[in-house]
């Protein structure tokens, strides 16, 4: 069997994340339904080169595996997070500049307005 390092790059190398689509729901998602339904975790679980190992083997090879998918899941989908809270953040500092003009603007409106009725009085 391989060293440790070896048999977690040649599980992280057979991870393939699906339906990351979905990834991008603001909504909870549990770790499990993440590793089970967003990666080919039960794929790799079940395939012949592991369940052919002896059962200390298999339980650590299933360990790295479980690791590894949700590892990958976890990173995905917190990059895809990370990056949607920057386009709302950018949208609420652009509705922000867009309020501070309007409200500048507004201001120079009143301003005429009240120099207006002064004149008209007066």
């Amino acid at each position: 069997m391989m060293d440790d390092k070896a048999l977690f790059d040649y599980w992280h190398q057979r991870v393939e994340l699906r339906n990351t689509h979905l990834l991008d729901s603001p909504e909870h998602l549990k770790t499990p339904t993440l590793r089970h339904e967003y990666t080919n975790y039960d794929d790799l679980r079940f395939l012949r080169e592991v369940q052919q190992l002896d059962e200390l083997e298999r339980s650590k090879v299933i360990a790295i595996i479980k690791y590894e998918c949700t590892a990958k899941v976890l990173q995905h989908r917190a990059s895809r997070l990370r990056d949607r809270a920057n386009k709302l953040e950018d949208a609420c500092n652009e509705l922000d500049e867009k309020k501070t003009s309007y409200i500048t603007s507004l201001g120079h409106y009143r301003k005429s307005y009240l120099e207006r009725i002064k004149r008209l009085k007066g």
